[in-house]
């Protein structure tokens, strides 16, 4: 009995380790947590957000905002934040611009819609919206949804020749909690997205890293590897 326990014990080990959770996400969140499924639904977040009404919590919206503010000028822009929970982002820009978001949460919808903003329920990777815009952001989302990199296809498509794309991640496997059921490193993102938009900028925040990319008729002379990272670290 023991010894069974102790098999038990060391294929759990085997199961939790980050290599597992790299390319087996499933059954990494399976010996981790005993997650079966999908947890990330409307009805869980739905639950998420009502909690909020009563005990707000906040991702880092109001200071991403602050950092982009610095290069990328927000007033008279349309701007779609996918993923966009109670509009914590949103909500936090200052200059007049359309503003717009997609979440899967209906609390999250009906409560964006009395503040103004125009939003949309949707389950990635649908967002909804046909039109294109100047700016589109995903913070802290892509790392919830079944198929990513659907996702930020039709991101890309829906920006406008010049527009900026601005996503982040949990880096590696600095927060590992049930909703996360994909991995992210540098490398993985950098790949998918290179020829598909000008990565301007990589920047660390705590466990979170941020992709800034522009969408331009973009030719790279060379499918080169990205030999390290662009630290860019935010105190």
């Amino acid at each position: 009995m023991k010894s069974f326990k102790n098999i038990y014990n060391f294929i759990r080990y085997l199961g939790t380790r980050t290599f597992v959770y790299k390319y087996f996400p499933t059954l990494f969140l399976f010996f981790k947590f005993g997650v079966y499924k999908n947890i990330n639904q409307e009805k869980y977040w739905d639950q998420v957000h009502q909690a909020e009404k009563s005990h707000q919590t906040t991702r880092f919206g109001k200071r991403v905002y602050k950092i982009l503010k610095r290069n990328i000028n927000f007033n008279h822009k349309s701007i779609l934040d996918v993923g966009c929970g109670k509009g914590d982002f949103l909500l936090s820009i200052k200059e007049n611009c359309l503003k717009y978001g997609v979440d899967i949460s209906q609390s999250a919808v009906n409560y964006l819609k009395n503040k103004g903003i125009r939003v949309k329920r949707r389950c990635l990777p649908d967002i909804g919206f046909k039109k294109e815009f100047d700016i589109i952001t995903c913070f802290e989302t892509l790392e919830h949804v079944e198929n990513w990199k659907k996702t930020l296809l039709i991101i890309i498509s829906r920006l406008k020749s010049d527009g900026y794309m601005i996503i982040s991640v949990p880096f590696e496997n600095r927060i590992v909690i049930r909703e996360h059921i994909n991995y992210f490193d540098v490398q993985r993102l950098y790949s998918f997205l290179r020829n598909k938009l000008e990565i301007l900028e990589i920047k660390f925040l705590g466990p979170w890293f941020l992709i800034i990319g522009q969408k331009m008729k973009y030719e790279p002379k060379h499918k080169e590897k990205i030999l390290g990272y662009h630290l860019n670290i935010f105190k």
